[in-house]
Formats: C-alpha cells, sequence, structure tokens
C-alpha cells in the first residue's frame, strides 16, 4: 500500500522505478489474496478428508453444508415493499385466501349434510383410558429430531429428555382430550413461512412462493399416537400410492409402465392424462371430509376431535424476523399435520372410486389399472379416446362434488403406441380443451410420445451437470476421495432416479457411463482410459449397467412382496421383462 500511496503523490508516472515498485506490489498483493483463497479451499477441503476418513458422516455433511449450503432465495422485496411487517401482513393476505372454500354454497350443502348425519351417527367404542403410556413413548420414538420449534417454542428434544414423568402427564392429557372431543386452542395455531417454488421465478412475486407451516410439537405427538392407534382406518386403495409405508414413486411408475406396455404389445395405443388440481391440500371442504370419514365408521369421539381442531386453525407468517397477525383458514387440511397426507388420501379417493365403480380405463382380466394416484397427482389411462372423455367428464364431476376444481392449463394427454402420431378428437375438461403434448412429467420423471413406454434424460442430464459443476466450483480442491463422495451423493442421484422400475435402454445405459467417465476425467485431471476404469473400479462405480440391475432385482423382489391387491397381475404382465433384466 505504501509503494501505491508513493505512486500516487508523485503524479501516477507510467515509467521508472516508482511505477515498476507499484506493479511488483501489486502483483505481490493479488498473489497474496490468491494464496489465501488456496489455503482456505484446502483448508475446506482437508476437513471434508478427514471426516470422511474417519467414517464420521455428520461431521462431513456438517462441514459441507456450513461452508456451501443453500443461500436464502428469499427476496427483500415483495409486491413493492421492502418493509418486513408489511411483507408478512402481505403474505398472510395472499395465503389467507388460499385456504378458503372454491364455492361457499357447495361448502354449505356439505356442513347441513354432515351435521345431520353426525347427529344420528354412533359408534360403539371406548373413549375412557384409550391411550397408554406405552403408546406414548412409541409416538416419541417417531418424532424427528433437530426441527424448527413450532410457535409454543418447544422442541422435540424437550419431549425426548424430559423426566419420565412428563409422559404419564401427556398421556392423562390425551385421554381428557379424546373422551371430551377436544383440544387445546394452541393445537390449532402454527407458524407459516413461505418458501419460493421455483429458483428461476420471479422472486418478488407471492404467488411464486408456497407456504411451510411448523406445528407445535405436543400436537404432532398427539397425531402419531391417534395414527398409531387407529392405523386401520386410513389405509385407503392400493392404487393410490402416496402417504404409504414402504410405497414411492418408483413402485407407481413400474406399475404404470407395466400397464402401458402391455398394451402396446398387443397392438393398443394408450391415452396417458395427467391431470393437475388446483391448490389441492387447501381447498379440502372439512365438512365434505368428515362425511367420508363417517362412511368409513371412524369412532365418534375421533371425529369430535377433529372438528375441534379445525375450528380452531389460525395460522400466522413468519417473514425473517416479523410475524404477522393470525389468520383462520376454513378449507384445506392442516399442513405439517402427521394425520393430513393420510385425511386427504381418504377425501381424493372418491375419484379413483368413481372411475372404478363404471370401469372407465384400462383394465386386464377383472383387475382396475386405469387411474393411478400419488397424493394429489393422478394419472389415467384408457385404450381410446371417447373411454378417455368419458373419464374425464367422471373426474370433473367429483372434483365439482368435492369443490376442488382442475387447473386445465397444467393438465395433458399423449399418446403411446404404434399409432400416437395420429390426430386425435379434442378431449375436454370442464369444458376447457385438454392439449396433446410431446411428453408429460409424472413424479420426477419425463414420459415421452412413442410407440412404446419410454422417458426422456435430458432434464436429468442438464440437472447432473449443473449439479457437478457446482460442486466441484466450490471443492475443486477438496481431494479425489471428498469429490467422488459428493458426486455420489448429489449428482448420480440425479441420473439414476427411477432406473431401477424404469430400466435404461442400451443406448440410455452408454450414455450414462459416458457421463460417469467424464466426471471421472475432471476429478482425477485424466483421459487415460485405463486410469478412469481403475478409479472406478477402487470406488466402486465400475459397471453402472451392474449397479442397475441389482437395483432393478432389489427393487422388483421388494415391489412383488408387498400387499397391492394387483401385484400378482403385474407379476404376470411382467414376467418375461423381470427374467430378460435379472
Amino acid at each position: 500500500m505504501d509503494c501505491y500511496r508513493l505512486w500516487l503523490s508523485v503524479g501516477r508516472p507510467e515509467d521508472g522505478d516508482i511505477f515498476l515498485r507499484m506493479k511488483q506490489a501489486k502483483a505481490d498483493y493479488k498473489k497474496a489474496l490468491n494464496d489465501c483463497k488456496v489455503a482456505k479451499e484446502c483448508q475446506i477441503g482437508d476437513g471434508l478428508y478427514d471426516a470422511l476418513m474417519d467414517k464420521d458422516k455428520n461431521s462431513f455433511w456438517r462441514s459441507w453444508k456450513c461452508k456451501f449450503g443453500k443461500k436464502d432465495s428469499r427476496s427483500k422485496i415483495i409486491e413493492g415493499s421492502r418493509n418486513k411487517d408489511d411483507v408478512a401482513s402481505i403474505f398472510k393476505q395472499f395465503f389467507s385466501k388460499t385456504c378458503i372454500p372454491n364455492n361457499e354454497d357447495i361448502h354449505y350443502v356439505h356442513k347441513n349434510e354432515f351435521l345431520q348425519k353426525f347427529a344420528l351417527y354412533s359408534t360403539e367404542e371406548k373413549c375412557v383410558n384409550v391411550f397408554t403410556v406405552v403408546d406414548i413413548e412409541n409416538a416419541l420414538l417417531k418424532i424427528k429430531k433437530g426441527k424448527m420449534p413450532g410457535i409454543d417454542r418447544l422442541s422435540a428434544e424437550h419431549l425426548l429428555f424430559a423426566h419420565p414423568s412428563l409422559i404419564v402427564s401427556l398421556k392423562m392429557l390425551f385421554n381428557v382430550m379424546y373422551a371430551n372431543g377436544f383440544v387445546p386452542d394452541d393445537f390449532g395455531r402454527g407458524l407459516l413461512i413461505p418458501l419460493l417454488k421455483d429458483s428461476n421465478a420471479d422472486v418478488t412475486q407471492c404467488d411464486n412462493y408456497r407456504g411451510i407451516t411448523i406445528s407445535g410439537v405436543i400436537s404432532k405427538l398427539f397425531e402419531y399416537v391417534v395414527l398409531e392407534k387407529y392405523s386401520d382406518y386410513f389405509n385407503t386403495d392400493s392404487l393410490q400410492f402416496g402417504f404409504r409405508k414402504g410405497v414411492g414413486c418408483s413402485d407407481a411408475l413400474f406399475t404404470v409402465k407395466s400397464v402401458v406396455n402391455h398394451f402396446t404389445k398387443n397392438g393398443c395405443t394408450v391415452n396417458v392424462s395427467a391431470l393437475d388440481i388446483s391448490k389441492a391440500f387447501d381447498r379440502v371442504s372439512h365438512y365434505a371430509l368428515f362425511s367420508k370419514l363417517m362412511a368409513r365408521k371412524f369412532p365418534k369421539h375421533l371425529i369430535k376431535v377433529l372438528m375441534s381442531w379445525y375450528t380452531k386453525t389460525m395460522i400466522k407468517v413468519k417473514w425473517f424476523d416479523s410475524e404477522s397477525d393470525f389468520f383462520q383458514t376454513t378449507a384445506g387440511v392442516r399442513q405439517g399435520g402427521i394425520l393430513s397426507p393420510f385425511l386427504f388420501a381418504i377425501y381424493i379417493e372418491d375419484v379413483l372410486l368413481a372411475l372404478k365403480a363404471q370401469g372407465k380405463g384400462c383394465k386386464v382380466g377383472n383387475t382396475y389399472l386405469g387411474c393411478i394416484l400419488y397424493a394429489d397427482d393422478i394419472l389415467l389411462l384408457s385404450q381410446s379416446v371417447s373411454c378417455m372423455q368419458n373419464m374425464l367428464c367422471i373426474c370433473n364431476d367429483v372434483a365439482m362434488l368435492l369443490d376442488l376444481k382442475f387447473n386445465v392449463k397444467k393438465s395433458s394427454v399423449l399418446r403411446i403406441g404404434n399409432r400416437c402420431m395420429a390426430k386425435c378428437s379434442d378431449l375436454r375438461l370442464n369444458g376447457v380443451i385438454v392439449p396433446f403434448v410431446e411428453e408429460i412429467k409424472y413424479l420426477g420423471i419425463y414420459i415421452r410420445k412413442s410407440t412404446k413406454f419410454l422417458r426422456s434424460m435430458s432434464l436429468a442430464k442438464i440437472k447432473f451437470f449443473r449439479c457437478f459443476n457446482s460442486i466441484y466450483s466450490k471443492a475443486s480442491r477438496a481431494g479425489e476421495d471428498v469429490l467422488v463422495n459428493l458426486f455420489n451423493s448429489y449428482c448420480l442421484p440425479l441420473l439414476t432416479y427411477a432406473c431401477e422400475a424404469i430400466f435404461p435402454t442400451r443406448s440410455e445405459l452408454r450414455m450414462l457411463d459416458k457421463l460417469v467417465t467424464t466426471v471421472f476425467n475432471k476429478i482425477f485431471h485424466s483421459f487415460d482410459s485405463s486410469v478412469i476404469s481403475y478409479a472406478r473400479l477402487c470406488f466402486d462405480i465400475c459397471d453402472i449397467e451392474d449397479i442397475l440391475r441389482k437395483r432393478n432385482l432389489s427393487f422388483l423382489s421388494r415391489y412383488y412382496s408387498k400387499n397391492f391387491s394387483f401385484v400378482n397381475m403385474i407379476a404376470g404382465l411382467n414376467c418375461c421383462n423381470a427374467f430378460t433384466n435379472l
């Protein structure tokens, strides 16, 4: 700095001894900055490497997330306002308009029908000392640690490490609540945090945020206790793959692929329609839901508890360190609730049951496989366009009864089979044309229009390279072991997602292998095929096809052992393909 000030004081000469000294000092300064940067990167890399070598995964990921965790994507300005209190109020107004019925008239019809039936409803049940200490202890083991506390400022750790007498007190509280069909006011209160839906969206608009509600830990514990005690009442049809223990997206995708391939191999062209419900979870009619619980013979006291709970649902928005006033929700299942996904699955099941009752959609023998549900994602399968139109009409009628609305702009249809390119009559949903498309997104993959069931890997490749380049730019000096471990944890799953259910074609396998080789070239700074092959062998990523075949074998073993009502039929359809893949 002294050389630079001297150079300034003498009029910034462009040659001479003072100029040369200034240039040398500037070069030394830049070199020192670069050395500090390199030293910091090496220090981070050494910390990650040490944790990895010590097999301390918690320390490894803690160090990684501390240094390179996601940045806060929230904007400082929302809808033109910068003040945090004002922004919290803006979000309050936005979300309060979301959790209301679509149609007030239908809402009151559901309310009147339920109250009339509920007055006469009775079930034989035990309502005193329903829950035991063992029930509370088992529920405590299911609560996740390290989560943000709710409005009550209590976290799971407060309950887990409290005196054992607390369990007795909670047992008494829960039994009193159940016997009286009543919950405390704080059970209904939640803290809503807006999160950006898409990083590429306009961060200043409320529409691009979704709300995540944090509930009180004691209310969550009660829900776990109820769910465990009355789990049989929450069972849904096998074609609803969402919110079921041990069932995931791969199971739904494998079922869809099996049905489509069966029909296309027999010369049919299958119409596949993906439907989107607008704000499905937020528009559930409470009284229509309670009526469905009565139809399932839920205990009357449990329905009373839920009624009390949903009349006390109050939410306030938290934006940075500011909070809005409370607002009440008059529709929708409780966000952040443990029971909410199961209640929604019961609510939306009417769509599937209506289609199955009328026999609309793909059937194999007497087994109905024409509608696949995964939470609120609805996929319709039909071997004719006219049948698909009938299915869309049925779905629309059921949605109107449930006070739900389909978002036709996000719904689409594609055709798979020999006549996939043939032009067909327009399909309409609620009077609006549902477009035929080249590909649809379903459960994280893109299904292509083709003569057989195929997925598109283009977006997966883009995400893969984006993810690896992001990691490599931050941890290029971290060492090969660390980089390969990060590659396995973050990058490879993006490529191999659902490959156990939809096994890649030969060309896709070659593409996957080439992508892995490209990454290893960059990590090990070598294009020598023998070096890369040895490195992949050392890290057990030698043969992608072999890895995926093992995953496929494990997946098929789990799938065929599940208690789906249609599992034997799917096994029969896939017997030839399954043995080929094995």
